[in-house]
């Protein structure tokens, strides 16, 4: 019989019976991962049941840094830590631990978002966050009426959980439109505290920190309801007017993520209630150089340098040297430093200021007077857009794009273009100035367009077209033959990988409306019957596959494409002086091709469901009934 070598264990006795079997042919990462499951994950999980609070406790800490790796992240999440935390760490009787619970759960729904705020919400999350504002409220009317009989630790404890609390409450209710309604008819509670914490921080600032996160929670649903926003100003603890002057106050004087918070705030109460004391013109160029005047006072080189900084929270604990002075640092152990931390906010201040002018430049485009007349902007608006605007986001584009986007702000500055240049063709007149500006955007927007990234390149592909428009013909200058045919190629192969896998990508549809309103707008300006031959044949074929039921599968985004491609056929031929008009329209045959495709366009208005999709509904049955008007103008046209 043969003996067990010394030093060796039975290793069958060691197997988990429930453990995942790891076949033959599992890889290298997969046995790792079970190791690391069963060796660290499972019995750090285990922990959080522990009796001893100092076991939940290191646990708990262990397990919220290893949640910020992707991979750790899926495991933990896999060995149910969710519930595990809901059921044991979120009520403990160790209000430190509860604190760390919410913002465990916090980050897990950043990271994660649907899937865990789901999940959350279903397991009744809010009776959890009932119980931590019961012990908010109390703490926070303590410390009002006794402000010298809480200690600094307990103190920052409690902004810690406020902050935890309200993130929590914020990201459950943006990961989708039912969790929204539902957070929100239970907020009436959290909005008295929150007016209240934040009244308490206007009187005398406590942490720069706490006011931002409170000023977050308004921010965030004052963005998302005028509701909100007419309850707010209904209610006599609250005062915009206070917060303005607050965030003005020295003691505010770095707090650059504030400042734009509030002048978020004021923008969204501008867009609902309207400033009786200023016109809307002179309220967008105040708010837009206020918020300028903030962000462009931030060093991104500084930010750069300090987010690519690596902190030391992973590195082992070095024994001091004998002569080494230990320094007592404000930074919690195995935490991100100080400079890190005004890094990340100023960078969320430039980020949100983005936001804010991207839907400052869609306000400006509404005439509300006249929904169907142009808008008009005064000469102030119109120097800020051109003369700080412009190049700001220049710089930020630029600078984000030559280092590895560091700044993660391409996609919010293409889109802010975005809506700056279709701002100016809402216009009565686009600025003569505008003009002498577009080609370095052109070539700005080109390069980003290069990268492999599909969604930059839909983004590049709007600005293209708004300044197509405005250009006209000169466009012939910038865009090839070639530059086209790439384009009709990618939409023809987006279109066909969509069939073959007989599902939608959103994102490919999105890319595709993108392609045609840019190309739909150079066939009829670049002077070159090929070109336009070659969009209006695409346009076309889009039409026949997205106006088939069976290829659009109800998607309204997908039911879009049919729609412009329509109104883009009239725009196109819409008069028979056009050059192009003969030898594409007439000697091609598109009226027949059109008559076609009305029993086809027809069918896909009338599968519409007008209670899902009103206004879809509404554009689809347009441009079926414009397209039968089409056809006999078009019969009747050479007659």
């Amino acid at each position: 019989m043969g003996k067990l070598r010394k030093g060796r264990k039975n290793q069958r006795g060691r197997l988990n019976p429930v453990a995942k079997k790891m076949g033959s042919n599992a890889s290298k990462q997969e046995i790792k991962d079970e190791t690391l499951r069963q060796n660290k994950i499972v019995p750090l999980i285990g922990k959080l049941s522990s009796s001893a609070p100092n076991d939940r406790s290191v646990a708990l800490s262990a397990i919220t840094v290893l949640a910020e790796d992707e991979r750790m992240r899926k495991i933990l999440l896999k060995e149910r830590l969710v519930p595990t935390v809901m059921e044991q760490t979120l009520n403990d009787s160790n209000e430190e631990l509860v604190v760390e619970s919410f913002g465990l759960l916090r980050n897990l729904t950043i990271e994660e978002g649907y899937e865990v705020a789901k999940f959350l919400w279903r397991s009744n999350i809010w009776a959890s966050i009932e119980s931590g504002l019961t012990k908010i409220e109390n703490s926070l009317k303590f410390m009002q009426s006794e402000p010298k009989g809480i200690d600094k630790k307990i103190t920052h404890m409690l902004f810690d959980f406020i902050e935890n609390v309200l993130s929590l409450i914020v990201l459950i209710a943006s990961c989708s439109d039912d969790l929204y309604e539902s957070i929100y008819s239970k907020i009436g509670r959290v909005v008295n505290l929150v007016i209240d914490a934040l009244n308490w921080n206007i009187a005398k600032l406590r942490t720069v920190k706490l006011f931002n996160s409170l000023l977050d929670f308004i921010y965030e649903f004052a963005s998302d309801s005028a509701e909100f926003i007419t309850s707010l100003a209904d209610m006599p603890s609250f005062s915009l007017p206070k917060l303005l002057e607050a965030v003005q106050l020295p003691a505010h004087k770095n707090n650059n993520l504030g400042k734009i918070y509030v002048q978020g705030i004021y923008f969204h109460f501008l867009e609902v209630k309207g400033d009786e004391t200023t016109t809307k013109d002179n309220a967008c160029a105040h708010l837009l150089k206020a918020t300028f005047d903030t962000v462009t006072s931030i060093d991104i080189n500084n930010v750069k340098t300090c987010l690519s900084t690596a902190d030391n929270a992973h590195e082992p604990i070095q024994k001091p040297k004998p002569d080494e002075k230990l320094e007592d640092i404000d930074v919690p152990f195995g935490g991100e430093s100080a400079e890190k931390i005004n890094a990340r906010s100023d960078l969320q201040a430039i980020d949100i200021s983005i936001d804010l002018f991207t839907s400052i430049c869609e306000y400006l485009a509404l005439n509300e007077s006249e929904i169907q007349e142009q808008t008009s902007l005064n000469e102030s608006l119109i120097n800020l857009f051109l003369d700080v605007a412009h190049p700001s986001y220049m710089h930020l584009l630029t600078f984000d794009q030559e280092n590895d986007e560091i700044l993660q702000l391409t996609s919010k500055l293409l889109i802010a273009y975005n809506n700056m240049c279709w701002l100016f063709l809402s216009m009565d007149a686009i600025p003569t100035a505008w003009y002498s500006k577009i080609p370095e955007l052109w070539e700005a927007a080109e390069k980003v367009a290069k990268t492999e990234n599909l969604e930059y390149q839909r983004l590049t592909l709007n600005i293209f077209w708004a300044l197509t428009k405005s250009v006209g013909p000169e466009v012939k200058d910038k865009v090839s033959l070639e530059d086209v045919k790439g384009l009709l190629t990618k939409c023809n192969l987006l279109t066909s990988s969509m069939g073959e896998a007989k599902e939608l990508d959103l994102s490919s549809l999105e890319y595709v409306l993108s392609a045609i309103g840019f190309l739909g707008s150079i066939a009829q300006v670049i002077g070159n019957t090929e070109i336009t031959s070659e969009v209006s044949q695409l346009l076309v074929v889009l039409i026949r596959h997205f106006a088939a039921s069976q290829n659009n599968m109800k998607e309204a985004k997908a039911i879009e494409i049919p729609i412009e491609c329509l109104n883009l056929l009239y725009d196109i031929f819409g008069d028979a002086s056009y050059e192009y008009d003969l030898p594409v329209f007439v000697q091609q045959n598109y009226l027949q091709k059109l008559e076609e495709l009305e029993p086809i366009v027809k069918s896909c208005y009338k599968h519409i469901d007008k209670n899902k999709n009103p206004e879809l509904k509404l554009r689809a049955e347009e441009a079926w009934t414009n397209l039968g008007r089409f056809i006999q103008y078009k019969k009747s046209e050479r007659q």
